[in-house]
């Protein structure tokens, strides 16, 4: 073999060498790189459109009335937001200023939510309790 090729042939396994070994130090292939989570991600356990004004309750999901522990935070006897009701803000923090209400309500579980709601009556302070999934 000429001495030309083997010296091609030594730099191509010399480079392949330093792929694999910065292969090793980087994702697999095929690997999706993800961004690290933005924080632990709450509900209200409600179904939500967003409107001009803010966000609008369409349904609130209940549960079993013998499980009470499991209703979600705005279906708890002591919290009177109604199906129709628009949500302005979320602890002081306008609707509308954010990306999405989920913003708004992340690492929330276990604390309490001041909601601010507008109904046809006019506006309200709601604190919810949250609890954890």
């Amino acid at each position: 073999m000429p001495d030309d090729l083997r010296a091609v042939i030594g730099i191509g396994m010399e480079r392949v060498g330093i792929i694999a070994q910065t292969r090793d130090r980087q994702s697999a292939p095929g690997d999706i790189r993800r961004p690290a989570p933005e924080g632990v991600p709450s509900g209200l356990g409600a179904l939500l459109t967003r409107t001009a004004d803010g966000y609008r309750v369409d349904h609130v999901y209940r549960s079993e009335p013998e499980l009470p522990s499991e209703r979600g935070p705005l279906a708890q006897a002591e919290v009177n937001v109604r199906e129709g009701d628009i949500i302005t803000a979320v602890n002081g923090k306008p609707v509308n200023q954010a990306r999405d209400i989920a913003d708004l309500l992340l690492n929330q579980a276990d604390r309490q939510v001041l909601l601010q709601i507008k109904r046809k009556a006019g506006m309200q302070l709601q604190h919810v309790p949250f609890r954890s999934a």
